[in-house]
């Protein structure tokens, strides 16, 4: 969702793409930073499952969220691509 975000932000190409590369870095960096955190910080116990559900909410959110995000962005970008090419 960041990266999208960002690119509709974005007021030209050379951003979006500086925004992907930034957020998908990111992202690449984090994640195994927060799995370590997730697995010595979870009871043994438990652990699969809240992964689990750790990850089930991740694709929900992407599911849910990534239209919601786009239907919202398109008419911004739109409107900012007509602005600034003068286009009606």
């Amino acid at each position: 969702m960041p990266i999208t975000v960002g690119n509709v932000v974005a007021g030209d190409f050379v951003t979006g793409v500086l925004a992907y590369v930034t957020m998908l870095t990111v992202s690449t960096v984090g994640r195994p930073l927060l799995d370590i955190w997730k697995g010595r910080s979870i009871p043994a116990l438990v652990r699969a499952t809240a992964l689990s559900v750790t990850c089930q909410s991740d694709a929900f959110g992407q599911v849910v969220g990534g239209p919601l995000i786009g239907a919202v962005g398109s008419p911004l970008r739109r409107r900012h691509c007509c602005w600034r090419w003068r286009v009606e």
